[in-house]
């Protein structure tokens, strides 16, 4: 009995993977691989589109709060409007500016992530492809 249960203690200790054995992930496929980074790169193509509309909707907001500042001036200069008035639109130029700005630079951010995200989609590609064959040398006559 002492030695079946000894047995089994040192068979399940020796089974069960200790500090020095855990289980790792299975390595991905390079084929995989390719594939996951082709839709990363597509997927952040299509995100890219989607800063630059928010960029051209920045781009509204500003021209919209100038045109409201350039109304606002008629009226001021006519004393139909309250200078209070006329700042506050000023000051909403100013933040559809900074949303502008905002917006651009988070595209510069993302074309940064963009751009290393197709260097790896190229070096993954260049690492599938066998290696070309060196053409053989030509022989010079004797």
């Amino acid at each position: 009995m002492r030695q079946t249960l000894f047995v089994a203690l040192v068979s399940a200790a020796v089974a069960a993977p200790g500090p020095a054995q855990e289980r790792q992930p299975p390595p991905v496929r390079p084929a995989v691989r390719l594939a996951q980074l082709e839709e990363e790169a597509e997927v952040m193509e299509a995100e890219r589109d989607v800063k630059k509309a928010h960029i051209k909707a920045a781009e509204v907001g500003v021209k919209a709060a100038e045109l409201g500042v350039v109304r606002l001036k008629k009226a001021l200069d006519g004393g139909a409007l309250a200078v209070e008035e006329f700042d506050r639109a000023k000051l909403e130029v100013e933040a559809a500016r900074a949303q502008l700005e905002v917006r651009v630079a988070e595209l510069k951010a993302f074309d940064v992530r963009l751009k290393f995200a197709r260097k790896r989609l190229e070096d993954a590609t260049n690492a599938s492809q066998p290696p070309n064959p060196r053409p053989p040398a030509d022989k010079a006559p004797n």
